[in-house]
């Protein structure tokens, strides 16, 4: 039996049957989904805990949890609904956009850097508005420009990850205002967390950044 050892962050965890779990982690290996068979694991059980998983290598989707043990159990983001809340909604957009088991050393390192980041905000929505960014940058899916993409005018809007000028926009395009243009680019390129609590993001613009992963 072959194992590997693993650090990850807890994203999921579903009851299987009596006593068993399925649990979601996300690594740099990617995300694995592990069945958990020892009920005195159930410690590790709870969402968003990062810890360190040992488990079975074979040539399936769900793998044998072997061990695990925590590394940082992320009390802090358990002491406000609001900090728990925005750690569901990142850990939910990892969810719906990662493969299983496909490498991700880069996306994991920025989402351990978040997670340890969120209870430190007085309003963590900035920070999931942050990582939704970075996220659809990361994956190849937004192409943020000051610059139209099909001619040399100033951009404001984006459709399908495409920045466009309000000529060259579409009724699909979600468009910006240039305030709302300037803290998108500072939420999707800045690479310090300080720089994201300076930013007012409005709920109009926190539902448009929502939009541009769906």
């Amino acid at each position: 039996m072959e194992k590997k050892k693993v650090d990850g962050i807890l994203l999921f965890a579903h009851s299987y049957l009596e006593r068993k779990k399925i649990l979601k982690i996300f690594t740099s290996d990617g995300l694995l989904s592990l069945f958990a068979k020892k009920t005195t694991l159930s410690s590790l059980y709870t969402p968003f805990i990062i810890g360190e998983w040992i488990y079975e290598k074979k040539n399936k989707e769900l793998l044998p949890l072997v061990d695990a043990s925590i590394i940082n159990d992320l009390s802090d983001l358990r002491q406000t609904y609001e900090t728990l809340f925005a750690a569901g909604q990142i850990a939910d957009a990892l969810l719906k956009s990662q493969l299983s088991q496909k490498p991700s050393p880069l996306l994991y390192a920025l989402t351990i850097a978040y997670f340890e980041k969120l209870a430190t905000f007085e309003m963590p929505q900035n920070l999931v508005a942050s990582f939704r960014l970075k996220l659809l940058l990361h994956e190849g899916l937004l192409n943020l420009q000051n610059k139209c993409s099909i001619c040399s005018s100033y951009a404001t809007s984006l459709d399908l990850g495409e920045s466009l000028c309000h000529r060259h926009r579409s009724p699909t395009s979600i468009s910006f205002s240039e305030e709302e243009w300037r803290n998108v680019h500072e939420l999707t390129f800045s690479r310090r967390f300080e720089d994201f609590k300076k930013i007012n993001l409005t709920e109009i613009l926190k539902e448009k950044i929502k939009l541009l992963g769906k």
